[in-house]
């Protein structure tokens, strides 16, 4: 077994929390919280460091003070630390909820739980530890609400009284914990779970009230994902394929399109970016605006629209954004039916993901050839001549002759 490299340590450890909740429910594992039975930083950090030589892992310090470390391995997240307290059932008495109250150690096969462990496993039943555990971490309010969209638990209703309680103290948690807690949410189906977001009033936090029409869009957006985007069936394969890749922060490109109606009105403030990574803001941003929508109700020309899926790196985004607001149920399509303009939408997204001839045409001549050719030195104007070639040849195709005459045209005109 992968842990027996820790049978020389010379002090006690044990696996704990998640891994060991998870197997009991018969989920997938690939995270495994291992506590070392001490409070020496440097043992646990040189003991995380050697397991991960071991495995051929990447070493991460997650939090030096606390001794908090990581062994991430290509299918597994081992996150090895020090004990909480000054023994191991201190160490469990301070965990969040029961559920996760248990401990481990397959050095000897001490198993270690608190009251109530065995029947809330066996029940679902998400209950804390103590009366102070959501005021101590108020995050665990968010962490509650990602167990009963991922695992379908039942919130303890004494649980919930301080969940609500607490979501003033959220201002004090960190922007960063807040955002990591939240991506891992919007992975789950959360169009079912309305009812808690409602009463627990955590929207409140980000200046949001509850909305019934944004869990109906989330709702949607969740069964057309199940569905494989059915809608616009061109685009749908890699579309899909789009929308699941890991970009910045783990985060996944759905997940954002649904936290921009879950909190829709919070992009709408003086654009604090609140710690959010710069990518998914901008593509937030770029949702709210609209683009989309204000080109269909324009009839955008083609060099409008190619500017947009040119510059774009979020078009499907904006485009499923546009979908899901109904855009053209107000008789904002220039199209006489709504199953027109869905096609429509679904062509622009399938050139964006392939690269075609409107969101990035094929040119005969690049930048390069343009310096020699028309003896220019390399300027912001050869992207100038570039773009207007690119405008050109929608509805056109160059040669490199005919390119470079046009571009020398152009010159001239400078």
């Amino acid at each position: 077994m992968i842990l027996d490299f820790f049978n020389d340590c010379p002090y006690k450890c044990y696996l704990v929390g998640g891994a060991l909740r998870n197997w009991c429910w018969g989920k997938h594992v690939d995270d495994l919280d291992i506590v070392i039975d001490t409070s020496d930083v440097s043992i646990v950090a040189d003991w995380a460091k050697r397991f991960c030589e071991d495995i051929g892992g990447t070493f991460v310090v997650l939090d030096s003070s606390r001794g908090v470390f990581r062994a991430a391995s290509r299918w597994w997240h081992f996150d090895i630390c020090t004990r909480k307290g000054d023994s191991m059932w201190a160490d469990i008495l301070d965990r969040d909820f029961t559920v996760n109250s248990l401990a481990w150690s397959w050095q000897d096969g001490e198993f270690l739980a608190i009251d109530h462990v065995y029947e809330d496993l066996a029940s679902k039943h998400l209950r804390a530890v103590s009366e102070d555990s959501i005021k101590n971490d108020p995050l665990r309010i968010f962490r509650a609400l990602r167990f009963a969209c991922k695992y379908g638990v039942h919130i303890d209703e004494g649980l919930f009284k301080h969940m609500v309680e607490a979501v003033p103290l959220l201002h004090g948690v960190a922007w960063e914990r807040i955002w990591e807690e939240m991506h891992t949410i919007l992975e789950q189906k959360i169009g079912e779970s309305e009812d808690l977001w409602r009463k627990s009033n955590v929207l409140n936090f980000f200046g949001v009230n509850y909305s019934d029409e944004a869990f109906s869009i989330i709702h949607a957006i969740e069964e057309a994902d199940a569905s494989g985007w059915s809608f616009w069936p061109l685009s749908a394969e890699k579309l899909h394929v789009w929308l699941h890749e890991k970009i910045e922060g783990d985060w996944c490109r759905l997940s954002i399109l649904k936290l921009f109606f879950l909190l829709h009105d919070f992009w709408n403030g003086a654009g604090d970016k609140k710690k959010l990574p710069s990518y998914i803001y901008s593509s937030l941003i770029r949702m709210f605006e609209g683009r989309v929508g204000e080109l269909i109700a324009k009839k955008g020309s083609l060099e409008e629209w190619h500017l947009l899926l040119y510059r774009s790196k979020t078009f499907p985004l904006e485009a499923l954004a546009a979908h899901f607001q109904d855009i053209d149920s107000e008789g904002k399509y220039f199209y006489e039916s709504k199953e027109r303009g869905r096609l429509y939408l679904d062509h622009l997204v399938s050139d964006y993901l392939e690269q075609g001839p409107l969101s990035d045409p094929v040119l005969p001549i690049g930048g390069m050839e343009l310096c020699e050719e028309l003896h220019l030195d390399s300027s912001p104007r050869i992207g100038y001549l570039l773009e207007k070639l690119r405008i050109a040849s929608l509805d056109r195709n160059f040669s490199k002759e005919e390119a470079l005459a046009f571009a020398s045209d152009l010159i001239k005109g400078f």
